[in-house]
């Protein structure tokens, strides 16, 4: 699992365009979407869109989810 120290400090837009780019999350995107989402910053409505369009694209099955054993 990451840690504060180990893991990269990245945008949410960042880390969401990279899992829009290889139409899967992992569960290391997991950690890092929500450390960015519960640090308590504020989102822009920019970031808002990002999350809306990466949940329809989950639930619409477009993105692969990954789980712990690398199986998709």
């Amino acid at each position: 699992m990451l840690d504060r120290e180990s893991s990269p400090n990245l945008s949410l837009t960042q880390i969401v365009e990279r899992i829009f780019r290889f139409r899967q999350i992992t569960p290391i995107d997991l950690v890092l979407l929500n450390r960015v989402v519960l640090s308590g910053n504020s989102l822009s409505s920019q970031e808002h869109d990002l999350i809306r369009q990466l949940q329809d694209d989950l639930l619409q099955g477009k993105i692969w989810v990954a789980d712990e054993s690398g199986q998709l």
